[in-house]
């Protein structure tokens, strides 16, 4: 968690936590696209969908490299039934930073990385 966020009023720290919360990607539904279109790349595109700024470039990215090499010879989909959890708990912390510091930032409360 933030340490920021502590520093706010009650109501806006419900308002963050709900706006943290509805901004991160399942990691159930990652596993099952993972299981039924991972091949192809479908669980890249589900996390980019879900991630903020360079995180989604990277995962588009990802993406493409595996609809056209077929989740690299199937290698890289192999590795992402470890990788997957790891992937989405990143993307949960990148999400939390980038919308409290945005939120920070907008109330003139500063916004810097804590």
């Amino acid at each position: 968690m933030n340490a920021s966020i502590l520093k706010l009023e009650p109501i806006a720290q419900l308002m963050l936590h709900e706006r943290i919360k509805d901004s991160q990607p399942n990691t159930f539904v990652a596993y099952l696209i993972w299981l039924l279109l991972g091949w192809v790349g479908g669980h890249h595109y589900y996390l980019a969908a879900r991630s903020t700024g360079g995180t989604r470039t990277v995962f588009l990215c990802i993406g493409l490299l595996y609809t056209f090499t077929l989740g690299l010879s199937l290698v890289g989909w192999m590795f992402d039934l470890f990788g997957t959890g790891f992937y989405s708990q990143i993307i949960k912390k990148d999400n939390e930073d980038v919308i409290v510091n945005d939120y920070l930032k907008a109330n003139g409360l500063g916004g810097a990385k804590v």
